[in-house]
């Protein structure tokens, strides 16, 4: 039912209610202004951990990992793969990150986007990745660039944000 991709260095999971505290303590405020809109509460992570679990366990079109360092087994971030998100073709798959402060630039969001790309790979229905970025947020450019992907273009989110769109076709591992 849950997935959990490692390279060694990093392991992604789906997140546990005991997860919250951690997941809180590293928001900061980059992570509210590109991924959350809001600070967080525990009022309204617990639920939105559930959603998540439930989500993976009823095929829904969402799958959140949480990062996690594999020496230490401590949360360091968040990903996601949306295989439905609103103005995305059939077959392409929105890929997003956010990394706790202290362990930005060490290249954590780049191993978590190959590892979700390595996985999608695995699903024939699932044939391009893409990366939605605010034109500002100059560190995720760096990482969906350093990730093999290819800026296509200018696109205008259901909310009416400009993005720049980054695509990456996806292998086909037939596993």
């Amino acid at each position: 039912m849950f997935v959990v991709l490692t390279d060694g260095i990093i392991v992604l999971r789906c997140l546990t209610e005991q997860d919250a505290g951690a997941h809180l303590a590293g928001e900061d405020g980059d992570q509210i202004r590109w991924l959350s809109g809001g600070p967080g509460s525990i009022e309204r992570l617990v639920p939105w951990i559930h959603e998540n679990r439930c989500e993976w366990a009823t095929g829904g079109p969402r799958r959140n990992f949480g990062i996690f360092d594999a020496l230490t087994a401590e949360l360091i971030g968040n990903s996601e793969a949306h295989v439905h998100l609103e103005g995305m073709a059939e077959g392409e798959v929105n890929v997003s990150y956010g990394v706790f402060p202290g362990w930005r630039g060490k290249g954590i969001a780049r191993r978590a986007v190959l590892l979700i790309c390595d996985w999608l790979s695995s699903d024939p229905r699932c044939t391009k990745a893409v990366i939605r970025i605010a034109p500002d947020n100059v560190p995720s450019h760096a990482v969906a660039e350093s990730a093999g992907f290819a800026r296509t273009g200018m696109i205008v989110a259901a909310n009416g944000e400009e993005l720049i769109r980054y695509e990456r076709r996806l292998r086909q591992t037939g596993r």
